[in-house]
């Protein structure tokens, strides 16, 4: 009886054994936590420093880990110690919820990061634009003025500036549509001409209670955001070498 028993265990352990060797113990992850991500602008160059950054690209050591949606905790599987961290913003594309890219007109916040498995590090970074970039138009209505004007005699309302619950600063523009006033349609007093080969985006703050139209494609929006309208690839399709940006 003693034998059989002692081959019994004996045989235990070598099943044991065997499991343990085709599933190894598996690695602890250390965690890195993306709270939000903030832009830090010149208000005088760059205009506002409100944004509506809703990924964040992680890289560790150079290598991608992927966009993940904020607030997030990503597990990150890494040797105990210093790692280079870099982060990056994105953003839903012209609006779109299934169509999210890293916006490549900002700064990566870069840092070194002691990682430690099992241990969540905490990061909230500050961004800031590319010296790369340029500012063809910003508007802030902050003179009381407007640069809109009616297009083509379509709208029988249009924007006018208000100080009433102003977004940012002094003023904001508003447009009231009601059974009187029906529609509005309105272009910039000026044209700009867009390079094709390069990324071009029109950033909005806005409020609304209705869906309106904005660029160069039609977007439909939410009740109150922030907007990237991406014009490149709309651009490329039309091949325009100059538009207005219009509001309809």
């Amino acid at each position: 009886m003693k034998i059989i028993h002692i081959m019994s265990i004996a045989a235990c352990l070598g099943v044991l054994q065997s499991c343990n060797i085709i599933n190894p113990e598996e690695s602890v992850p250390a965690y890195i936590s993306i709270d939000k991500l903030t832009l830090q602008a010149d208000y005088t160059t760059q205009g506002s420093s409100s944004s509506a950054f809703s990924d964040a690209w992680l890289y560790v050591d150079n290598q991608s880990i992927g966009g993940f949606e904020m607030p997030t905790i990503v597990p990150v599987i890494a040797d105990e110690g210093n790692h280079l961290i870099n982060i990056a913003a994105g953003v839903k594309a012209s609006g779109f919820e299934n169509i999210r890219s890293l916006l490549a007109l900002f700064t990566f916040y870069d840092t070194t990061v002691y990682l430690k498995p099992g241990v969540v590090s905490y990061f909230s970074p500050v961004l800031k634009y590319k010296d790369a970039a340029k500012f063809d138009y910003i508007e802030d209505f902050d003179d009381g003025g407007i640069e809109f004007i009616k297009y083509n005699n379509s709208s029988d309302t249009t924007f006018y500036a208000t100080n009433a619950n102003p977004f940012e600063g002094d003023y904001s523009a508003i447009a009231w549509l009601d059974n009187t006033r029906k529609s509005m349609a309105v272009v910039s007093k000026d044209a700009y001409v867009i390079d094709k080969n390069r990324l071009n985006i029109i950033e909005v703050n806005y409020k609304c209670s209705t869906s309106f139209n904005i660029g160069v494609s039609k977007i439909y929006l939410a009740a109150q955001a922030s907007l990237y309208l991406f014009l490149h690839y709309t651009l490329l399709r039309c091949g325009k070498k100059s538009i207005s940006i219009y509001r309809q």
